[in-house]
């Protein structure tokens, strides 16, 4: 029997942590891989990283490479970019692709980036920027210390996300993509149709009510479209669905 790795990416910033409860609602045949970037979480001693495809390959040469083992790619956000390039690399390297991918909170690689050089900005644009994401607590945003701390990790992951050029891929992935966006969030429609120029399969698009971290708040039923896309990659959602989440 082929065991079922969840590859969970997070997002600018972010580490292992956000995905920490995926655990609560898998079932044993699936393992969650929950990556910490290098200089974040788990790897804080690490030297920081700020090219997105030395962040891929980092990923890249740490997943299994039993030929029983099958991959689901999650990503948020600055993760949905890498889940999808990481899916290109497995790809190009000759490998099994992954069953599914879930991308969430990320505008299709195909559109440009809005905010550019936010990286460079200065202390007290960037504080303010990250405020207005959100996603921070305020205790932290209020700490000196921790910010001196975190602010080095955010440039560089910014700097990974508004360097990367996308080129694209023919033919397309021959792999299932569902794009998960929050109600909230300031993502257009097209932005997020896009994601179909990266498949020959139809596109799912699942809407939830949030803001930009709506996943926190909908671990659980995205924990069951994993489980469902084992069983009929279309079985929690019709693929001619729009962007509101209702069938035409």
């Amino acid at each position: 029997m082929k065991s079922i790795t969840l590859i969970c990416i997070p997002f600018a910033g972010g580490t292992s942590v956000a995905f920490r409860d995926v655990t609560k609602y898998l079932p044993s045949h699936i393992t969650p891989n929950l990556i910490d970037f290098p200089g974040h979480g788990r790897r804080l001693q690490e030297p920081l990283v700020s090219d997105i495809h030395d962040l891929v390959s980092d990923i890249f040469h740490k997943l299994p490479t039993d030929e029983n083992s099958q991959l689901i790619i999650w990503g948020h956000s600055m993760g949905g970019t890498i889940a999808y390039l990481l899916t290109r690399r497995l790809l190009r390297a000759g490998r099994q692709m992954p069953l599914h991918l879930f991308v969430s909170g990320s505008p299709a690689p195909s559109i440009p980036r809005k905010e550019k050089d936010v990286y460079k900005l200065p202390r007290h644009a960037l504080v303010e920027k990250v405020k207005k994401y959100g996603g921070v607590v305020e205790e932290v945003l209020a700490e000196k210390d921790l910010m001196d701390m975190f602010l080095p990790i955010l440039r560089a992951d910014f700097q990974a996300l508004e360097t990367y050029e996308y080129t694209p891929i023919f033919p397309p992935l021959t792999v299932p993509i569902t794009a998960m966006v929050g109600s909230g969030e300031h993502i257009k429609e097209e932005d997020i149709l896009d994601w179909q120029k990266e498949t020959t399969l139809p596109l799912i698009i699942k809407k939830l009510e949030g803001n930009h971290f709506f996943i926190f708040d909908h671990l659980e039923l995205i924990c069951q479209m994993v489980v469902n896309s084992l069983n009929n990659h279309n079985s929690f959602t019709n693929p001619n669905t729009n962007f509101k989440g209702e069938k035409r």
